[in-house]
């Protein structure tokens, strides 16, 4: 599963532009995961509905465990498997859903969330087969959340 937590990096740190190869942040990857960092090098802090998205797509991008099973996705247990597209579809967005509802009730439990990390619904969850290659499934969820806001994720699984 190729869940979107990657960067396109600007290979620009502490007002510095570095050649692809040489760049401290994505090690001339072009890309980078999870962090994002201001105009001089310092990490930003994830707040609001940016850090909603972000907990849903690390949700997502988490296998259950047996340690935690209320927590994560079945999308890991997809890859590799020989399905339809149309099948495929179905039990992507089985999976995104049923994750997202696990997700809001690990939030119902836990301690005070300001309004705009916390789910009040889900609004939509879509699949659809990408044109050229019948194994990449999209999948885009939009929830709400507490402060009436729409927070909108996507997410690509390669089955």
């Amino acid at each position: 599963m190729d869940a979107q937590l990657d960067h396109a990096c600007s290979h620009v740190v502490g007002g510095v532009l570095y050649v692809k190869d040489s760049c401290p942040r994505c090690l001339g990857a072009e890309t980078y995961k999870d962090f994002n960092y201001d105009a001089v090098g310092q990490v930003l802090t994830v707040l609001g509905a940016n850090k909603l998205k972000q907990e849903i797509l690390k949700t997502l991008a988490t296998s259950e465990t047996p340690f935690h099973p209320e927590y994560g996705s079945k999308l890991k247990t997809r890859i590799g498997k020989a399905f339809d597209p149309e099948v495929a579809k179905a039990i992507v967005k089985a999976d995104l859903t049923q994750a997202i509802h696990s997700f809001m009730a690990i939030q119902a439990g836990a301690g005070a969330l300001i309004a705009a990390e916390r789910v009040r619904t889900v609004l939509s969850v879509r699949t659809w087969v990408a044109e050229n290659e019948p194994r990449h499934i999209y999948g885009s969820v939009v929830v709400e959340n507490d402060a009436s806001l729409p927070v909108t994720l996507n997410t690509t699984v390669n089955v």
